[in-house]
């Protein structure tokens, strides 16, 4: 009898679980009290009514994949909202009522034609994952620095040619995905990412990198393929943590001295370059352990 009993309250368990997921608006606003996820994705959606504001129990909201050109400003005041995915619409702005998503903590808003993001987005302090690529990007808002809880931020595919001194200030990222974009320089306050673990800066115009990389112990993922680098400084080399570097089409004729330093490189790639056969036999003398290609 016990277990009988236990099966029928997993029933109910389960049951009420999937109860909390709609996948109809109209639904969802006729049972707002219940709706946890509202998953909307590919609905073909050019709208969102007013209404749904009275989801005031919605965690996961997914607009993913519609028509929409704006949001009402009603969903992030939707006070319990923790995920908001807005990917891939035809959405051109969000508006400064985004600072009162103040439980947000992943927002994508990345596959739209967004030129440009309020200061007021730099107010939501619960924010954890932040992608933003494939917009119409050229710069971020000066006081993103204030996004204290901040572990991943992804930009990929914009414009963006500078970084504001404050997201140097981001000590909690972990992750950090810049491809595609316009950098020419990063700031001597690289070193202010402490926590950074994964550097991507595939396709940019770096010619160079600031010493203070040295500083980011915990780094294992730098990916710099498709710059214009033609050096690297020597304080690379104190990255201990390093496993993975990719160094493919740049114009380095050399690496640091101490290249042996990093003695927990997996993978060290250097396609297109212009080393020397001295200089590879070095390296792979330098690294014994390490796969590299040339």
């Amino acid at each position: 009898m016990k277990i009988i009993g236990l099966l029928f309250f997993f029933i109910i368990m389960i049951s009420s679980c999937g109860a909390q997921e709609f996948v109809d608006l109209k639904q969802a606003i006729a049972n707002n009290d219940k709706v946890t996820y509202l998953n909307l994705r590919g609905k073909k959606l050019d709208s969102v009514p007013n209404t749904i504001a009275v989801l005031e129990n919605v965690e996961r909201l997914s607009l993913w994949d519609n028509n929409l050109n704006n949001i009402p400003d009603e969903i992030y005041s939707l006070s319990k909202l923790k995920y908001l995915y807005l990917r891939q619409n035809q959405l051109t702005v969000l508006t400064s009522a985004i600072k009162n998503a103040q439980k947000i903590e992943r927002l994508e808003i990345q596959r739209n034609k967004i030129s440009f993001l309020p200061e007021e987005l730099c107010l939501l302090n619960s924010l954890k994952y932040f992608n933003c690529g494939e917009n119409k990007l050229q710069k971020l808002p000066k006081s993103i620095g204030n996004l204290e809880n901040l572990n991943t931020f992804e930009s990929c595919k914009n414009q963006i040619d500078t970084l504001p001194e404050s997201f140097y200030n981001l000590h909690n990222l972990q992750y950090i995905q810049l491809a595609y974009n316009n950098l020419s320089y990063l700031s001597v306050s690289l070193n202010g990412l402490k926590h950074l673990q994964n550097l991507n800066l595939e396709d940019n115009l770096l010619h160079q990198l600031p010493k203070t990389i040295g500083d980011l112990k915990d780094l294992k993922s730098l990916i710099l393929t498709k710059n214009k680098l033609t050096v690297l400084p020597e304080e690379i080399c104190n990255c201990k943590s390093l496993e993975l570097l990719i160094l493919s089409d740049n114009n380095l004729t050399h690496l640091p001295s101490n290249i042996a330093k990093l003695n927990k490189l997996r993978t060290l790639i250097l396609l297109n370059n212009n080393l020397t056969e001295e200089e590879k036999d070095r390296i792979k003398i330098a690294l014994p352990k390490c796969d590299i290609r040339f």
